[in-house]
């Protein structure tokens, strides 16, 4: 269970969390999807309204209360990396005690991969961008999907 800004989350269908999970909304996964399969489990979650005081969220049993939460969110786990980062192409900085993964990139460059990119994915040595194909990312903006930060390859620093 998560505590969420209900305000927020009823606009927003990737909310922003401390503990950086790919937390999205149900209407997310199925636009995603749609697009394409990628190997990934569900992790049903429940967002508690923060507004709502500690002792009136839950039940004797422990369960939230009606209005209390919502189970309109899915925390995505992907089951794989994709090995398609450019070492030759890509200018960026090693990780000092893991050199097989980068830190900083300043330009991003992805090897191309047959059959294309899944709708959503993650580069083997840099595990720390979520990454979604140009197909998934049309999907995503004609779904009218809010909250994501889409930025291009080209325009890329991290």
């Amino acid at each position: 269970m998560f505590e969420a800004n209900f305000r927020t989350l009823g606009v927003i269908d990737y909310p922003y969390n401390d503990v950086s999970w790919p937390i999205m909304s149900k209407k997310m996964l199925d636009t995603l999807l749609a697009v394409g399969t990628f190997p990934h489990r569900v992790i049903p979650v429940i967002m508690i309204d923060d507004t709502v005081m500690t002792p009136d969220r839950y039940d004797e049993a422990g369960n939230p209360k009606p209005g209390v939460g919502t189970d309109r969110f899915v925390a995505i786990q992907l089951l794989e990396e994709l090995d398609v980062f450019d070492w030759e192409q890509s200018v960026y900085e090693r990780h000092e005690r893991f050199p097989e993964y980068v830190t900083f990139v300043e330009k991003l460059a992805l090897k191309t991969r047959p059959g294309g990119f899944p709708p959503l994915f993650y580069i083997a040595h840099y595990p720390a961008r979520l990454f979604v194909s140009a197909e998934a990312r049309l999907a995503l903006e004609k779904a009218g999907i809010q909250g994501l930060e889409f930025v291009s390859l080209a325009d890329f620093r991290g």
